[in-house]
């Protein structure tokens, strides 16, 4: 399927290369990703501020201090997300984050946890930074990580901390913050954790400050400027290129799509990239025109042999890579296998050396079930990990932290043996063993060592 893959694609791709031509195809395919990007903020104000929406509110998944019981693990987890803003600043939240952003783009200048301009020796604190001060107007915002609960008393709200935060004590500081701003009349305003669980941060934001403040929203080429300076669009146009390929390989559609994304749970993030996926996928099927790209090919080649207009010979496939396999390789797969009975199908895969996930792969960091049979679900999608009939999976190698455990499990008794395995090992190291694997047809199943070769039985 290789030496196929990358002949036909080379002859038809307009202008990219092909999948297997590895980096030089993923550049030019992340180019054009990018350069329709580009266009669209360029030419249609409502895409442009759809795309704003994005890498102001929604480029990562985050989740809320509630959903960590230690202080250690919630810190862990933002430092890991780099939570820095349109600005450049790294904060300690995503709800400072999205106030952040919005401030930057409303044209607010802002100073991110500033020194307290007047001083409090007797405080017994260290010193006193606010979460923001607006420089303009000089006005103070904290955000407060509190949210609403129902008094244990049995009527009423009470305000609850996260698991790790001692509530009384978080309470008593939000006090004492408000008595400071009173006792030396600067103006302080206040956003709160449920007011984001309500799904009203921001409009809360905006009416708390609109009597205030001047708001001069900056152009939405300056702040794709800027989003592009801070590197973000790369990653943003790696997402959308492989959920593309993914999409034209699986034959979804977009109401699919959404279904999809809202039976998961995925909120206003699923909507918003959906939102920008749209117009970028018209525009990219726009720049194809009357050619056809290789999903389209592979799907069109998985057709004529599903209507046996093309007629396999082939009892016997070869499937390398196959943790790379995506949707329309695996109905093409199906298909040819569909047409013996007999058809007997051999597939080698190892989720580390997953290196073509950007074409659309399905199989990620999972167990691997070999069926005996090509099965589809109830949307009709083939089953990617029921193509592996009648395989050898050998994976004796597992020393990356990434890396799934893979397990090997068979569906149904086979009438007599197809193969027996000799397994030759070596060790490189303490971190595990390099395996070979030998596919030996019509002997014995043997283990070898280093001292020779015995019959024996395969131990997992």
């Amino acid at each position: 399927m290789g030496c196929a893959r990358s002949k036909g694609l080379q002859a038809r791709r307009p202008g990219f290369g092909s999948p297997s031509s590895g980096r030089g195809y993923q550049k030019r395919y992340s180019d054009l990703i990018r350069r329709i990007l580009r266009q669209l903020v360029a030419t249609d104000k409502k895409i442009a501020n759809v795309v704003i929406d994005w890498f102001t509110q929604f480029p990562i998944e985050c989740g809320s201090e509630w959903d960590y019981d230690t202080k250690h693990a919630w810190y862990t987890h933002v430092e890991s997300l780099n939570l820095r803003t349109l600005q450049g600043e790294k904060v300690r939240s995503y709800e400072e984050f999205l106030i952040a952003n919005w401030l930057y783009r409303n044209g607010i200048d802002y100073e991110y946890e500033p020194q307290y301009e007047h001083r409090l020796p007797d405080s017994g604190r260290r010193g006193y930074t606010p979460d923001f001060r607006l420089t303009e107007s000089g006005i103070y915002l904290e955000h407060f990580g509190v949210r609403k609960a129902k008094s244990p008393i049995g009527f009423g709200e009470m305000l609850v901390t996260a698991p790790f935060v001692d509530r009384k004590e978080y309470l008593a500081s939000m006090d004492w913050k408000r008595k400071v701003h009173a006792s030396f009349e600067t103006k302080l305003i206040e956003t709160y954790s449920y007011e984001r669980q309500e799904g009203r941060l921001l409009d809360a934001l905006a009416e708390k400050l609109g009597p205030h403040v001047t708001m001069r929203p900056r152009p939405i080429e300056s702040i794709y400027d800027r989003v592009v300076e801070l590197g973000h669009v790369d990653s943003f146009t790696q997402l959308l290129g492989t959920f593309l390929l993914q999409f034209k390989g699986g034959s979804y559609t977009l109401g699919a799509c959404r279904s999809k994304a809202d039976k998961l749970k995925m909120g206003e993030r699923g909507r918003a990239f959906l939102a920008v996926f749209e117009p970028v996928l018209r525009k990219y099927q726009n720049e194809l025109g009357e050619r056809i790209d290789f999903e389209d090919m592979v799907l069109r080649a998985a057709g004529y042999v599903e209507s046996r207009a093309y007629q396999s010979p082939f009892r016997h496939i070869l499937v390398d890579e196959f943790q790379d396999i995506s949707q329309d390789r695996a109905r093409l797969v199906g298909a040819l296998k569909a047409q013996h009975g007999d058809a007997r199908i051999f597939a080698v895969g190892d989720d580390w050396q997953s290196i073509y996930r950007f074409a659309g792969a399905d199989n990620r960091c999972e167990d691997l079930r070999l069926n005996r049979k090509v099965g589809s679900d109830e949307d009709g999608h083939v089953d990617v990990e029921g193509l592996a009939a009648d395989v050898v999976f050998a994976r004796l190698l597992v020393e990356k932290p990434c890396q799934a455990v893979l397990t090997v499990e068979h569906f149904g008794d086979a009438l007599e043996r197809d193969f027996y395995v000799a397994l030759f090992l070596r060790k490189v190291g303490a971190q595990g063993h390099h395996a070979c694997v030998r596919v030996v047809v019509d002997a014995p199943l043997f283990d070898c060592d280093d001292d020779g070769c015995g019959e024996s039985r395969v131990k997992t």
